[in-house]
């Protein structure tokens, strides 16, 4: 059926609804709003229906909402007995009561009856006159209703709400949208407290004052402040409900309050018992689960160094114990055994996907592509850069033994062990030729330098050349007496090298198939041979465990280079000729020097024999493949990482960084400093001039320029950028051992064995003061954080602080029972720091002269000490070849930096506090990082693998992924 109108009712709209309720009629029927969430509104819209015939109060209702407010209105015709309660409800939980005035809505009892709840709630009301009212018509209408005594009483209050009556004669409908909005948002923070507090005290008057409606606490005291606040005038005035609530509210908080006084005393003894006891329990279960953590550490760390100290050690997978050790509890042992795997990681991309062990792998004449050859039939082409696959090429009915691009990189030939050798576009992918000849499985195949013909290898005893356009053969060569495993052109094309598990390597002349030459002092078989680039030397590689280089001219061995257990399986020269690379049966890879046969670096990292080897046409890279599976790019001699700066040709004493922390200054004993790029490691400038060993070097404030110090006496102020020399301080009589910039760079202070420590203007070079009441040589001078003080340190076993601006000394530091290295202050200049010969370094109170802390850890004399940035650690290092991280608060030791592998002598915060630079007398400097987890984060980017399932239970190492790119694991 369907409802009919009702011309009061405040809602327009028709609906079909169900049978009526009982004690309804169709024209008395209450209809509710169905379906609105239980949410607070800023408005909640009175009208007539009748006054929405043009649609103006929906319009308005739209306009709110899209101006941003939260609006109810009742525009939804539904039967339901619970309707006026649903509408009370609304009126409740809305901050204002819009009224659309009206004859019409004044003469509807719904509209009435609403006004009525608003009023009683204490409803900020917003009276919006839609037309003019004759207050006589108004009221007769009120007559001898059910509701005139609620309209007569809504009359009054309702008479002292201002209208909004400024559009009657102008209708404009934005300009009412304005204002209604804004006396709808005015004040929002107080209307939105009353509607809270209205509907806390109904729900609290409703469960019939139930305890369990009350609010204490902060709602509690936010709720007396709301009510204590209210000025009297401001609308919506508090309810006397709210009131009431609020009171018994408080009451109540005030009893349960000495209600649980006494009970609180009375369980506070036993709290506090049983707290002592856990406490205990704690601190005892922590210092067992801290020596188990250690024991595993330490475990874990054991097992990395038993790799580590193995030839053939696998330093990926010592690096991830090292890893796992650090994890589960800080130990200096594991510290020690990741920094040393993670400088034996040179790999620098993986490629996965072979279905089968690699047999081949080389790169293409640009560099830009890698070729791969395996057992599982197929050629994959890869991209160096990225290392994503290019392209697999599918053909062969059998394994690949061998995949080379042609000279100009159009083609690739591959062997197989089909018997077939094949030619493809390298471009394409596309098959071009098959050659079919052999009588056993093809070893190898290459092209001639100029492209014209290939030569191939193969179990059949032969190798044989094709014309590499027709597919026709043209030679073959015959004399090995065992299977030929490789075949080469030498790089003019006049040459053919092939090798043999026979024990020998070949020479034939490519025109003729002339043997020429014969080389065969291998105790095994030869499993591959390649020309040097300049044609003039081979190298062999053999399961005799060596590598030889043979001269072509006379065919003697001139250099063996003996490999580990398991063979050598492939040898390659680098691209200028310095360098061979050798991979072998212990999964790892050698660089050797090529003229006088010493191991440059191994390459560690395979899981299984590796097959393969080659040089980038750069000799930049090396590949190399591996029956594990994988092919992997690894930096080659010409590189060297980041966080090692090697280039000085003598020790590194001193090493701290530019203000910006890019870059960072060395001084050594080569009678340079050096300015190295922090980024890549590499070196930027040299500062030559000195004459003797430089002892330190520093940047000024602004970083434009560098400070050394010499033993030849000087100081010299240098042009950071372009390494320029600006002045030489002049005037030492003898070795300079520190020169240091004031905080505002005006100054410096140098430091030298004449006993005295002098102060010079930055601008001009000239001599200042010279601060000479020390009794022995001055190893170091330097500002405090301010630049009030001057801190110096001698070789008397004394430390002096002295006025900046009078230059007089202040005090002397007492305690060290050696020579005093350096004193230097943290930002905030109230502690200090020294480091001394006697094996300790201490921490000062700058104010009172007094030892704070003594640091005792090192095993020989501690060379230095400075503060990190914030202050909260110190680092010292030593003649014990390590440095060390403190905390500058309770001097406990956190971190032993080891790796160098001689005196530390300095070391320095990076400004941002994240790292650390070192410089020793084994000629580098390192950087490392100044968390040791952010060191294990940088760990996990030098590995490409985690823990196999077996590596996994021998290791007693959990399924959780051990870095970042592993799983979701954080380090």
């Amino acid at each position: 059926m369907t409802l009919p109108q009702n011309p009061d009712a405040p809602f327009r709209g028709e609906v079909l609804a169900p049978a009526l309720p009982i004690g309804y009629s169709a024209d008395t029927l209450p209809i509710r709003h169905t379906g609105e969430p239980m949410s607070h509104y800023d408005v909640f819209i009175s009208y007539s229906r009748k006054d929405d015939a043009d649609q103006f109060v929906t319009r308005m209702k739209a306009a709110l909402e899209a101006a941003g407010l939260r609006v109810w209105m009742d525009d939804k015709i539904v039967s339901s007995a619970e309707w006026w309660a649903q509408i009370e409800t609304h009126i409740e939980r809305s901050h204002n009561f819009l009224l659309f005035i009206s004859e019409h809505s004044l003469a509807s009892e719904w509209c009435q009856k609403e006004i009525a709840h608003a009023f009683d709630n204490g409803k900020r009301l917003i009276a919006f006159q839609l037309s003019a009212i004759d207050e006589k018509r108004v009221k007769g209408t009120w007559m001898d209703t059910g509701w005139e005594q609620i309209a007569r009483a809504n009359w009054e209050p309702l008479r002292k709400v201002q209208w909004i009556t400024d559009h009657l004669d102008v209708p404009d409908f934005a300009a009412a949208v304005e204002r209604i909005r804004a006396d709808a948002q005015s004040d929002p923070k107080y209307v939105e407290a009353h509607t809270r507090l209205l509907l806390q005290a109904q729900t609290w008057q409703n469960s019939g004052e139930s305890p369990g409606a009350h609010i204490s606490g902060e709602p509690l005291a936010e709720a007396e402040r709301w009510l204590a606040g209210w000025d009297g005038k401001t609308l919506p005035a508090p309810t006397d409900l709210q009131r009431a609530f609020v009171s018994a509210c408080r009451t109540a908080q005030v009893a349960a309050e000495q209600a649980s006084a006494a009970e609180e005393a009375r369980v506070q003894e036993l709290e506090a018992r049983a707290q002592h006891a856990q406490h205990e329990l704690t601190a005892v279960q922590a210092k067992i689960a801290e020596g188990e953590g250690r024991i595993r550490s330490l475990e874990l760390a054991a097992d990395a160094v038993e790799i580590l100290n193995d030839p053939a050690g696998n330093y990926e997978l010592a690096a991830l114990l090292g890893i796992r050790a650090l994890r589960v509890r800080y130990t200096p042992h594991a510290d020690a055994a990741l920094i040393k795997a993670s400088d034996g990681l040179h790999t620098f991309a993986v490629l996965y996907g072979h279905d089968g062990y690699i047999t081949n792998a080389v790169f293409s004449p640009d560099g830009h592509f890698i070729i791969t050859a395996n057992s599982d039939s197929a050629v994959r082409i890869w991209e160096t850069a990225t290392g994503k696959l290019n392209r697999v090429l599918r053909g062969h009915e059998g394994g690949i033994s061998s995949a080379t691009y042609s000279p100009d990189g159009q083609f690739i030939v591959t062997a197989s062990w089909d018997k077939t050798v094949r030619i493809w576009n390298a471009l394409t992918g596309d098959f071009i030729r098959i050659f079919r000849g052999h009588s056993g499985q093809v070893t190898h195949a290459a092209y001639s330098p100029d492209g014209r013909f290939i030569v191939s290898s193969s179990l059949d005893h032969t190798a044989q050349i094709w014309n590499s356009v027709t597919g026709e053969r043209i030679l073959t060569f015959s004399g090995h007496q065992h299977d030929v495993s490789s075949a080469a052109y030498s790089p003019d094309g006049q040459l053919i090298l092939t090798t043999s598990f026979d024990g020998t390597a070949l020479v034939w002349k490519a025109e003729t198939g002339q043997l020429i030459q014969k080389f065969h002092k291998h105790e095994s078989g030869i499993s591959s041979g390649m020309f040097s680039p300049d044609g003039r030397f081979i190298v062999t590689a053999s399961a005799d465990n060596t590598s030889r280089i043979w001269q072509v001219s006379t065919g003697e061995a001139i250099q063996v280079l003996r490999g580990p257990e398991g063979g050598m399986s492939s040898a390659a020269y680098s691209p200028d000729g310095r360098f061979i690379v050798t991979g072998s049966g212990s999964h790892t890879a050698r660089i050797w020097d090529a003229i006088t046969g010493d191991v440059i670096r191994v390459l560690r990292g395979h899981m299984g024999r590796v097959n393969c080897v080659a040089y980038s046409p750069d000799g930049r890279s090396i590949v190399t493949g591996s029956r594990d599976t994988t092919a992997r790019l690894w930096k080659a001699i010409a590189t060297h990482e980041v966080r090692v700066l090697s280039g000085h040709g003598h020790i590194v004493r001193c090493a701290t960084y530019s203000p910006d922390g890019y870059f960072v200054v060395t001084a050594s004993d080569d009678h340079t400093a050096r300015i190295w790029d922090t980024l890549t490691g590499g070196s930027v400038l040299i500062l030559r001039g000195h004459e003797e060993k430089v002892h330190s070097a520093a940047y000024s404030p602004d970083g434009y320029f560098v400070v050394t110090a010499s033993d030849d006496h000087t100081a010299r102020i240098w042009n950071a950028t372009t390494g320029e020399p600006i002045y030489i301080l002049q005037g030492h009589q003898h070795g300079v051992t520190s020169a240091a910039y004031s905080p505002d760079g005006r100054f410096i202070v140098t430091a030298s064995l004449d006993h005295t420590a002098r102060i010079w203007n930055a601008s001009t070079g000239e001599l200042i003061q010279i601060l000479a009441r020390h009794q022995d040589g001055v190893n170091n001078a330097t500002y405090n954080q301010s630049g009030s003080f001057i801190f110096t340190a001698d070789r008397n076993r004394t430390a002096h602080i002295w006025d900046a601006t009078t230059n007089k000394l202040i005090c002397t530091l007492h305690g060290h029972a050696g020579f005093v290295y350096n004193l230097i202050s943290e930002t905030t200049d109230r502690f200090a720091v020294s480091a001394s010969s006697d094996r300790t370094a201490r921490i000062w109170d700058i104010n009172t002269g007094e030892t704070v802390h003594v640091l005792h850890g090192h095993q020989s004399e501690v060379r230095s000490a400075a503060f990190s940035p914030n202050g909260n650690l110190i680092v010292t290092t030593s003649s014990d070849s390590t440095a060390r991280i403190w905390d500058a608060t309770t001097g406990e030791e956190i971190r032993v930096l080891r790796g160098h592998h001689g005196v530390v002598y300095s070391a320095a915060f990076s400004p941002d506090g994240r790292f650390i630079v070192t410089a020793s007398d084994d000629g580098t400097a390192r950087i490392w990082d100044a968390d040791y987890r952010d060191f294990i984060a940088y760990a996990c980017t030098r590995v490409f693998r985690d823990f196999t399932p077996e590596e996994r239970r021998r290791y007693g190492i959990d399924d959780t992924p051990t870095c970042p790119q592993f799983g979701n694991l954080t380090p």
